[in-house]
This record gives structure tokens, C-alpha cells and sequence, in this order.
């Protein structure tokens, strides 16, 4: 461990000198907190982000990555679908309309298919039928466009937890 010492020539200069290491010393406490609490900043758990937008896709994965969690971009349902697979704890966020493959029919076949990894979708422009398909499809929660992060947050961090959405 370095510390920085300054010596002067009258007696003052040993009690300088002892607080200057204390001030180190407590100063390279702070660092090692910080060091410690980023370092266990890591969430468990990986976020599927699928949609056709890059921008969003773009800005989903740097929040999400910000806060610790592991991501995976897809531009569309075939995009994920012919990734490799993911274990849980994992979860998707699933832009409902899509050209292509929808969000709906994705989620469909992820069901046919046994894949069980919970959906959240987001959309800006959804009809009510869509919605209830949602819903019927077990998705676990529904997310409007533009939707507020800390929201988006949460869910996530719920479903990745075990806990109940509301």
C-alpha cells in the first residue's frame, strides 16, 4: 500500500504527516466500496430485446447493460429463432408488430414449441385484439410506447426474481 507522505522540519510535521496517512488510508476505503459495489452491480440474468427498430434495440440494450443486466439484440422473431437458445433466468422484450413474423406469432410458436421464456411486450400502436392476444398468449406484462424505463425496469427485474407482476 502507497501513502503519500510530506515531512516538514518543526514537530507540527509528525502530526501532518499522521493526518495525511489517515486521509489515504480512509480515501482508499472509499475506492475498494466503490470498486466492491460496481463489481456486484452484475444482475442475474439475460434480456432478449426483439424488435425491428435498431434504435430502440440500440437504446434497450445500453439501459439495460447499464444496469447489469446481459443482453442479446434481435431484429426480428427469425432473428431469435435462429440464435442460439438461452437457459433461464431470461427473459424477452417483444415488440408486438414487426414485418414478418409479429411479436404475436413469435410468441405463438415459442409456446407450440415449449419454450416457456416470459414475454413482455412493448408497442406504440396496438389494437385491443392485439393486446388481449397478448395476454391470452401469457405474456406477463404490457408495455406502451414510449414507456416510462423505470417501469420497464421493474417487470424485468420481477420476472427475473421470481416475484409477481402486477
Amino acid at each position: 500500500m502507497h501513502s503519500a507522505v510530506v515531512e516538514t522540519h518543526r514537530t507540527s510535521g509528525l502530526k501532518f504527516k499522521a493526518r495525511l496517512q489517515h486521509a489515504c488510508k480512509a480515501a482508499l476505503q472509499k475506492l475498494q466500496s466503490a470498486v466492491y459495489t460496481v463489481s456486484h452491480m452484475h444482475k442475474s440474468g439475460l434480456v432478449h430485446v426483439v424488435d425491428d427498430n435498431a434504435d430502440i434495440r440500440r437504446m434497450l440494450a445500453l439501459v439495460l447493460e447499464s444496469q447489469g443486466y446481459t443482453v442479446r439484440v434481435h431484429d426480428g422473431g427469425e432473428a431469435y429463432l435462429n440464435a442460439d437458445p438461452s437457459q433461464a433466468p431470461h427473459v424477452m422484450l417483444l415488440d408486438v408488430r414487426m414485418p414478418g413474423m409479429s411479436g404475436l406469432e413469435l410468441h405463438a410458436k415459442l409456446k407450440a414449441s415449449g419454450n416457456d421464456i416470459p414475454v413482455i411486450f412493448m408497442s406504440g400502436e396496438s389494437q385491443a385484439h392485439e393486446t388481449q392476444a397478448a395476454n391470452s398468449l401469457g405474456a406477463v406484462h404490457f408495455l406502451w410506447k414510449p414507456f416510462n424505463t423505470q417501469e420497464m425496469l421493474t417487470v424485468i427485474d420481477k420476472v427475473l426474481t421470481g416475484k409477481p407482476v402486477p
